[in-house]
């Protein structure tokens, strides 16, 4: 230990024993065990030294550990993890039977949905063993649902006909370079949804496509949604993962017939039909009655959110029949309260009624505060009335004749 670091005091000859038995009384061995400050290179404990000094320039240092480091204990919510979990666990173990029966109240973009909703139902629903869940939606739509295109599965289907938003990315945007409010461009003849940036990855040209495959696909003229880094013009594509698709199974079936022209023609010829099939359903058509409905029930709905009459008569009964307008409709908290599709019952008005006075007292407030102001202004106006009714009044007296 360093002289500058020692404190010399000179003690009595009677208190050297005593200072010394004192000192390796209350001296601590330095290890890892009995520290309490952690250093970041070591890892160990930076003690605090007492220095004590006898008359005869001896020391001995005692050494005082700081007091352990509290760690916050972090809370696992285990209790309802495990209550997620066994409710999850519950509707993915349902009889497949049973899911069916429950697909028929729903429409396909509420199986689509939930799919979304988390890993296990999309390892669920979006297997080829669970079609039939899709199409027991299907057959619950109150109209007729045309059947997807070959090149589309079910869910990418649903999510065509039902959402605005690209189907290679799901951007709800047509590009960086449009409004907000440009969707991505629905191609009627390919039936498929795309965004500006998604088209090269997605289109092929027609110059492309090798000529034996050409009428195994669909082909049609399609308008480029210009944007920058998009170097494609107008004219005749096809969709690059049907010509890969198609190009494999032609190759296979080219060597599972081979030698036998007649059946590989057959292929081909149901094929064509398939395309030319499909190139005669309005896909368009349904799509736009599809926007058309939910635009309605989107107006069923704001309906429903409207105005409870009978909040206003419990208010008026409270005596707040002339606050109410005083609270501006477009104050945060407020529609969310009075707005509900719901009957109003009493329990529901004890829970209510707290929330919306607290918005009350403050319009009171306000009403109370202008209410001189209005009576004033009412005033001078009545006044103004009058004064102009008996000024016309006398001048319409006819004066009598002296007697």
């Amino acid at each position: 230990m360093h002289e500058d670091q020692l404190v010399r005091h000179t003690l009595p000859p009677s208190r050297q024993t005593q200072s010394r038995i004192l000192s390796m009384s209350r001296t601590i061995p330095r290890d890892r065990q009995t520290t309490g400050a952690v250093s970041e290179e070591s890892n160990e404990i930076a003690p605090t030294a007492d220095v004590l000094s006898s008359s005869a320039g001896g020391s001995m240092v005692r050494f005082t550990s700081a007091p352990p480091r509290k760690q916050a204990r972090t809370a696992k919510h285990k209790s309802s993890k495990k209550a997620k979990d066994g409710l999850l666990s519950i509707l993915l173990n349902l009889p497949v039977e049973l899911f069916a029966e429950i697909a028929r109240s729903l429409k396909p973009i509420d199986i689509l949905s939930l799919a979304r909703t988390c890993k296990s139902f999309r390892g669920v629903l979006m297997r080829r063993s669970s079609e039939f869940i899709w199409k027991c939606a299907v057959e619950g739509l109150a109209y007729h649902l045309l059947p997807p295109p070959p090149w589309l599965d079910m869910p990418q289907y649903v999510s065509l006909v039902y959402t605005k938003s690209c189907m290679a990315c799901g951007s709800n945007r047509l590009g960086p370079g449009y409004d907000s409010g440009a969707y991505p461009k629905f191609q009627r003849e390919l039936v498929i949804r795309l965004c500006a940036l998604c088209q090269p990855n997605v289109l092929i040209r027609s110059e492309d496509i090798p000529e034996d495959i050409k009428p195994l696909i669909m082909i049609a003229h399609v308008n480029i949604s210009y944007e920058k880094g998009v170097n494609m013009n107008n004219g005749q594509y096809g969709l690059r993962d049907e010509v890969t698709r198609i190009t494999k199974q032609f190759e296979a079936k080219k060597v599972e017939f081979s030698g036998d022209k007649e059946k590989l023609g057959a292929w081909q010829h149901a094929k064509r039909g398939a395309i030319k099939h499909c190139s005669q359903r309005n896909y368009g058509k349904l799509i736009q009655d599809i926007s058309e409905n939910q635009a309605k029930e989107r107006g069923e709905i704001k309906q429903l959110f409207r105005f409870d009459p009978s909040v206003e008569k419990r208010l008026a009964e409270l005596g707040w029949e002339h606050d109410i307008c005083y609270v501006p409709k477009s104050l945060k908290g407020w529609v969310p309260l009075t707005k509900q599709p719901r009957k109003l019952t009493d329990r529901i008005w004890r829970n209510l009624y707290p929330k919306l006075e607290t918005f009350l007292e403050r319009a009171r407030s306000e009403r109370l505060t202008e209410l001189p102001f209005r009576q004033q202004h009412a005033i001078i106006s009545l006044w103004k009335n009058k004064e102009h009714d008996l000024g016309i009044r006398v001048l319409v007296l006819p004066r009598h004749a002296a007697a």
